[in-house]
């Protein structure tokens, strides 16, 4: 375990020391994100977060792939290729910090770094069966870092880390979270250290969800909540349903959902139109890359707001959730105010449900799949909704994985003529074995209880177990190719693909 390996080291005040880390930026060294306009373009900035463990004693030894652009959770662009995932070689480990989830999954560093904004961190920890903790923004603040997305709306972008258990996580938060020599580095952050979370001898009240009433999870997503929260109950926790539409009537899911999608893209795409103009287009995120660039002619822009959405509904291609991303235009400055402005009574109205429900914690589904085959994440990219949704409200929200999915439990979906979801149901066919999490959320600042009850969570489940090499098939780089062993310990095979 790391913990116990750096509580071994003696005579050194640096406690990661000799710890190799692997990240996505630094001093240096090209940060193209993907983009062949940034190639030759070196970073000049060590972003605080990289330099405090860089101090602690840790080793940067590479840099990971992310998307082309870092916005989507399909980890591919056209420089380096497609990280896989190392559960299945024909399913994506998530993004944008895809590359780093991957490689730890594999066994290749032992912690990793990654930011998250709409799920950057959580979605990737949830396909790779890792653990991670989106804190409160404030509370690990990152400065000279890469933004992804310059100029969002009411959206917390947080910094974190990846690991194989629950532990190390709290180790590490510990060691940064509040350090005052961090606090020099990144004014910003909070001097608020993590407290004990073991102080409080009460049980903590559990609330939980598995419909958000904006998207639809996977059977196996639905159990893996359902499973968590009986175990609870047996042990005696008290749990309480938290229904999202009852927060307000003036905030329903699909109202909260456009907000979202409207503080991800306040300029209507503007930023990301340019940033990809004149990029070659991956072949996973091309139709979202067009889509963007042809959202900034003001007549197809027209056409498909008042006249191909509304006709959509008549189509095969309908869907509400089809229909609520691509009304999510502002049409002026004053727009972007008011959902600025909407978003901040969101967030008074969600806490004040929160407390008169009565819970310190809250278990929703980790995602609305298991990890997906390349093609999807670009198709599904509204189920980012029930990750986004914290970045949104800025609340701690933890990933702990608590089962392999279960044979044929996802074999059947219900579609209802929904065209997201009959993709969706693709999606999660042939899943079996694959990391099945949860996600637990807590109010903002709140990360000691967050890790609280990940551990709980993580001692009642049964987790996933970790891949293992095959000592004789190491993992051989070629030109531009990757021949990959591990051992799958659901199955009796190797699983070994080019």
């Amino acid at each position: 375990m790391l913990l116990d390996w750096m509580m071994n080291i003696e005579n050194n005040q640096n406690l990661l020391f000799s710890e190799f880390l692997s990240l996505s930026k630094m001093n240096g060294y090209e940060a193209t994100v993907g983009l062949a306009s940034l190639l030759e373009s070196k970073e000049t900035t060590t972003c605080s977060f990289v330099q405090f463990l860089k101090n602690q004693g840790a080793i940067p030894f590479c840099l990971t792939n992310v998307p082309q652009g870092l916005l989507s959770y399909i980890t591919s662009n056209p420089l380096y290729g497609t990280t896989k995932n190392p559960w299945d070689f024909s399913r994506t480990p998530g993004g944008s910090s895809g590359g780093e989830a991957a490689l730890l999954a594999a066994g290749g560093s032992v912690f990793g770094i990654g930011n998250d904004l709409v799920g950057s961190l959580r979605i990737p920890a949830a396909f790779c069966g890792l653990v991670t903790l989106k804190p409160t923004q404030d509370r690990l603040h990152e400065s000279a870092m890469n933004p992804g997305l310059p100029g969002r709306g009411r959206l917390g972008l947080s910094s974190g880390f990846f690991t194989k258990n629950v532990e190390d996580q709290e180790f590490l938060l510990r060691q940064i979270v509040g350090n005052p020599k961090y606090h020099q580095m990144c004014p910003y952050s909070s001097l608020s250290p993590l407290l004990s979370t073991n102080d409080s001898l009460k049980k903590p009240v559990i609330g939980w969800f598995v419909d958000d009433g904006f998207g639809v999870v996977a059977p196996s997503n639905r159990r893996a909540v359902e499973e968590t929260i009986e175990k609870l109950r047996t042990q005696g926790y008290e749990i309480k349903e938290f229904k999202m539409n009852d927060i307000d009537e003036k905030f329903q899911s699909y109202t909260v959902a456009d907000m979202l999608f409207r503080n991800v893209m306040p300029d209507n795409g503007d930023y990301m139109s340019e940033m990809y103009s004149g990029e070659p287009y991956d072949r996973f995120m091309s139709h979202f890359i067009r889509l963007v660039r042809f959202k900034q002619v003001f007549i197809i822009r027209w056409l498909a707001q008042y006249v191909l959405l509304p006709l959509i509904q008549f189509t095969p291609f309908k869907s509400k959730q089809v229909l609520c991303l691509g009304n999510a235009y502002n049409a002026n400055p004053s727009c972007v105010r008011q959902n600025q402005e909407k978003t901040d009574a969101f967030k008074f109205k969600w806490i004040k449900y929160w407390k008169n429900l009565g819970i310190d914690a809250l278990i929703c589904p980790s995602f609305i799949t298991p990890a997906q085959p390349y093609e999807y994440p670009v198709q599904l990219s509204t189920g980012v909704f029930i990750t986004g949704l914290f970045n949104m409200l800025d609340c701690p929200a933890g990933i702990v994985p608590v089962s392999p999915v279960r044979e044929k439990e996802n074999d059947k979906l219900e579609t209802k003529e929904d065209f997201i979801l009959k993709l969706q149901s693709k999606a999660i066919k042939e899943t079996t074995g694959m990391p099945n999490a949860v996600q637990i959320v807590t109010l903002p600042n709140h990360e000691e209880m967050c890790l609280n009850v990940m551990k709980t969570v993580e001692k009642l489940t049964d987790g996933v177990q970790n891949l293992k090499w095959k000592s004789e098939n190491q993992t051989i780089w070629t030109n531009g190719d990757s021949f990959e062993c591990f051992e799958r310990v659901d199955k009796p095979t190797i699983v070994c693909k080019p």
